[in-house]
């Protein structure tokens, strides 16, 4: 290990310090010619994570470091192709491969677990931030340009079409506003990522000024994490970067601030999802935090002060909004933003109507108030106190390794000019601020008074919906296309579109093939993490165990069978599981039940669950009372010191449970419709895929029933149900799914599990379990039926136009962002001929179906994945500008492929890329679950090693069958277009004038408007 002042390779270790919050020793370099600085996080982790981090704040709404973000992968000096990323997502073993803005930082995160991968990785990276080759035609591609067909003139690019349908999404536009109220005059009243009104601004000189003044070694951080030495990374900055600059650069200058007043209230506009909701308001509370030295101090003070105030339906102060009847639900903009220069806090209500917007400000003011006066409950101290403590313990992984976290913590100081690691030392900074409140009783009302009440930078934020608003942006769209148009040199707009579909359209040589480095198949090691589970009687109810390094933490679930129930009362399970630990129980309210459970446990929650049976389950496994069945589980972590209130908790859930307070009801139905109809925008992709599969089979149909767009349908009706019988029927069917006995599951360490079963037997009694009963006799097309939307019209006889066999459902929303799915038959899960088409699957996603739905196409996200469990292959879309033709674009691509001779060394790197997400490190939790989920479905651990083994053995031939296959069954599938109504690529609106003939060549099948 390194110490402190030696000097290596031209760097300097400043700092040497221990991180205990991260199991970590930290090592703080700087490069004395040039000012990088490295931060390596040493410690025995086989994923090993980098970082390159540059200072990119600007004063633009242009998206200027947005679109260098996109560019600078697509082609660099050492690597002149035109998609190096996606070669990469293609032949590495990668567990994380991304680039990411933010308001003052472009950040380039990659992680592995091998060793030689990571250096792979590294080395392309490396070479595209700092030597990217920015070709114009690459500015068109990822930025903005001008399409011209006809007397139609549309802008487009990757990014300009990503920022559409953020633009599209009213909470996104929310979450903006009260940044802009607080800092002006600054550069964080600016869109970072690109108003879609100002992106045509941005030239391809500033472009590349702006890559070049600010993508130097004088202004990057390397952030390291993982078990490689130091030394070893180190050589290799030298070699690949610090050796080829020609000059260090300079660090980026903060813009500078102008003293610009906070307005007391501020009103801003965005986008109404229907009618129903234009003119409605959130409204949010905004407190901007002044910047101090001690930033540690702080964000922890900040982070305790939200979640003790308002984080929380049961915090003080969100329940006074929430009782208030002033506001529809909480603000999904509540919390604490302390990522950036100025730390900040919100706390508000949505569905405000516009004489109520000063009350939502006074109220919270006056809880405040009170709450200094009269002091904050032990209750709620101890609820933030054992929320801070399990969120230290417990090891997760949210999108990518719990070092990208790190990371993110790492910035906050870093970035602002603290030491990297003192964002780190977050336990210790919190149990100082645990004494200050223990020998202080006045301390949190000191801080309440000081960073709340007193401070004078605050702004009572109103967002209002409306559909003007968008509709105004939607025609100065059109008119900046009319000016673009008009102002520039046909002939040289002309060239440059054909030049650009040229490189796009151009095929890679061999030799350009090669560039990019891979492993090879033969080095990768058939092995998977060992996931198990022991299964057992304990007084006649079915327990399964799982042993794993949790931290402290045990996690358990309780399995209800919901196929006791009716098909009818299927749909009412989402709404069930939301109020679990969310209502009242034995006479209690449910602030207090809610507070108590969360001052002995990580939280209780539940879900429902369904999943195709393996069509490898064995006769032993179908004997099984549980085997294949769907789902009411239950769930709570705790630490194992809390093994018996945690039990008792989850017991009285279980046990007393009732629906009796029907104000709380209505309020948690309200929020639950709310937050799922704002969903649909922003993940138009999964609610497409969920439609296009959902009459594959029961299980599919479940999951459109449960979480798809049949879902939000049913969360409006049950928004609109008389409140007291939505009580009574909930109160029913959880008496049914209670009486159909239970099985149970738990996952800890070895003294996490003695503790566990010292408690066992009682709260099996005590909670009333037993054995599972029969299940009721559903039919399949009960299911299919019920994912009936209302209101589809037929434009003509579906697959009618093309001859073939496609069902087609158009679904218009609000906004201008557009999604497709596309679900058609596949091999079965546990055939050779599954896993070849798994990798053929990776090889055209990565390749032909980038190059054309994403590159030419202009849309954000494109991607073709085997559900092999059900037998079928998923095709979708994402912020894609032209969903309409998305099909015909995955048809021409496998039929361009179909007699093509597909060599060794492609399909060794598609086999690589699949690989990576067969060896992604699961947390002992997940271990635990899978292993839980296994034993129900019928999946034995020896399938998946099977899985993987047939993965590493794959050959060309495997692969030129899997696209015979897919050719074979492509015209023959369910495709899904969920699209706004402003979306400028629209045949839709031709068909509706033209009429309903197939003969005039518009689009066929069913079309729907969804008004929310």
């Amino acid at each position: 290990m390194m110490q402190a002042n030696q000097k290596y390779k031209g760097f300097r270790v400043l700092n040497v310090v221990p991180v205990p919050d991260c199991d970590s020793t930290g090592i703080y370099l700087v490069h004395e010619k040039t000012g990088m600085e490295v931060f390596h996080l040493l410690n025995d982790d086989e994923e090993n994570t980098f970082a390159f981090i540059f200072a990119t704040p600007n004063e633009e709404n242009t998206g200027v470091a947005h679109i260098i973000e996109h560019s600078v992968l697509c082609g660099s000096k050492k690597y002149p192709l035109k998609d190096p990323f996606i070669r990469l997502e293609n032949q590495s073993v990668n567990t994380y491969l991304n680039a990411y803005t933010t308001q003052d930082f472009t950040v380039f995160p990659v992680a592995s677990v091998l060793k030689a991968d990571y250096f792979n990785l590294m080395g392309v990276y490396a070479d595209a931030v700092f030597f990217p080759l920015l070709k114009k035609e690459v500015f068109m591609q990822e930025g903005v340009r001008l399409e011209v067909e006809g007397k139609n003139k549309t802008i487009s690019g990757v990014v300009y079409n990503e920022m559409k349908g953020a633009y599209s999404s009213f909470e996104s536009i929310a979450m903006d506003k009260p940044i802009e109220a607080l800092l002006p005059g600054t550069h964080y009243a600016t869109d970072f990522g690109g108003d879609p009104l100002c992106i045509p601004e941005l030239t391809y000189k500033h472009f590349k000024e702006f890559h070049k003044k600010h993508y130097c070694a004088a202004n990057c951080r390397v952030f390291l994490y993982g078990n490689i030495p130091t030394e070893e990374q180190l050589d290799f900055l030298e070699k690949n970067i610090l050796k080829k600059i020609s000059s260090a650069g300079k660090k980026a200058v903060w813009p500078k601030e102008k003293d610009v007043k906070i307005k007391k209230y501020f009103h801003a506009y965005g986008p109404a999802d229907s009618e129903s909701k234009d003119g409605t308001n959130s409204v949010i509370c905004s407190w901007k935090i002044p910047e101090c030295v001690d930033r540690v101090r702080v964000q922890v003070e900040a982070m305790f002060l939200s979640s003790l105030l308002w984080c929380d339906d049961c915090a003080p102060v969100q329940k006074a909004l929430l009782d208030s009847g002033l506001g529809q639900d909480s603000a999904p903009q509540t919390g604490h933003y302390i990522s950036m220069k100025y730390p900040m806090l919100f706390c508000g209500l949505r569905g405000v109507k516009t004489e109520d917007v000063k009350k939502v400000g006074s109220l919270v003011l006056s809880k405040l108030e009170e709450l200094c006066r009269s002091g904050i409950p032990e209750d709620d101290i101890r609820r933030v106190c054992m929320e801070v403590e399990f969120s230290n313990k417990e090891i997760v992984r949210i999108s990518g390794p719990e070092s990208l976290a790190v990371l993110s913590r790492s910035l906050r100081g870093w970035g602002y000019g603290a030491k990297p690691w003192e964002t780190l030392l977050f336990t210790a900074e919190f149990e100082r601020l645990k004494k200050r409140i223990a020998s202080n009783p006045n301390y949190i009302s000191s801080i309440i008074q000081k960073y709340l009440l007193q401070n004078k930078n605050r702004s009572l934020v109103t967002v209002t919906a409306s559909l003007a608003w968008s509709k105004k942006r939607a025609l100065m769209e059109k008119k900046i296309a009319a000016r673009m148009y008009r102002e520039s040199d046909k002939d040289e707009l002309y060239a440059s579109i054909q030049k650009m579909r040229k490189f796009q359209a151009k095929p890679l040589t061999k030799k350009e093939e090669s560039l990019i480095p891979s492993l090879r198949v033969e080095d990768l090691l058939a092995k998977k993490t060992k996931v198990f589970a022991k299964e057992e009687e304990v007084d006649s109810v079915t327990l399964f165990s799982s042993k794993e390094a949790t931290n402290g933490i045990t996690y358990v679930h309780v399995a209800f069978p919901a196929d006791v129930l009716c098909a009818a009362d299927y749909e009412y399970l989402p709404c069930l599981c939301m109020c679990m630990g969310q209502v009242g129980w034995g006479g209690e309210p449910w602030d207090k039940i809610q507070t108590k459970i969360q001052c002995v446990s990580g939280g209780i929650g539940a879900y429902p669950q369904s999943s195709p049976v393996s069509n490898r389950a064995t006769s032993e496994f179908w004997a099984k009372p549980y085997a294949g069945r769907e789902w009411v589980i239950f769930r709570i972590k705790f630490l194992e010191e809390y093994t018996k209130d945690a039990l008792s908790a989850l017991c009285d859930c279980i046990r007393k449970t009732d629906f009796s307070d029907t104000a709380r009801l209505k309020d948690l139905v309200t929020s639950q419709y709310n937050s799922m109809r704002t969903t649909i925008i922003p993940y138009g992709n999964a609610y497409s895929a969920m439609r296009s599969s959902c009459t594959v089979n029961r299980s599919n149909a479940l999951r459109e029933i449960w979480e798809g767009l049949s879902s939000v349908e049913t969360a409006k009706k049950l928004y609109s149900m008389p409140v007291k019988k939505l009580a009574a029927k909930l109160n029913d069917i959880f008496s049914k799914v209670r009486k159909g006995g239970a099985v149970i599951n738990v996952i800890a360490d070895k003294k996490g599990l003695s503790l566990f079963r010292s408690e066992l037997s009682l709260f099996i009694k005590k909670s009333g379990i037993h054995s599972l009963r029969k299940r009721h006799a559903n039919s399949d097309s009960d299911f299919y039926a019920m994912t009936n939307l209302q209101g589809f019209k037929t434009l003509c006889p579906s697959g009618s136009a093309k001859g073939n066999a496609v069902q087609a459902e158009y679904i218009e929303v609000s906004g201008a962002s557009g999604y497709s799915a596309y679900v058609f038959p596949g091999s079965e899960w546990g055939t050779k001929a599954s896993v070849a088409e798994y990798v053929y699957a990776h090889l055209l996603s990565t390749t032909s179906l980038w190059n054309d739905v994403r590159m030419q196409g202009g849309a954000y996200g494109v991607s073709l994945v085997p559900r092999s469990d059900s037998a079928i292959i998923k095709y979708s879309t994402y912020r894609d500008p032209n969903p309409f033709a998305s099909l015909s674009t995955l048809i021409n691509a496998v039929e361009k492929d179909f007699g093509k001779e597909i060599s060794k060394d492609v399909v060794d790197r598609a086999i690589t890329g699949c690989y990576s997400s067969e060896v992604v490190p699961r947390t002992p939790s997940t271990k635990g679950a899978m292993a839980f989920f296994w034993k129900l479905y019928g999946i034995e651990a020896s399938d998946s090693l099977r899985h993987l083994k047939m993965l590493l053995k794959i050959k060309p031939e495997d692969v030129q069958k899997a696209v015979s296959r897919i050719r074979g069954n492509v015209h023959s599938g369910k495709y899904v277009v969920i699209f706004g109504s402003e979306i400028a690529e629209n045949p839709l609106k031709k068909t509706q004038k033209k009429g309903n003939s197939p003969a005039q060549g518009q689009i066929c099948g069913k079309y729907v408007k969804i008004m929310l």
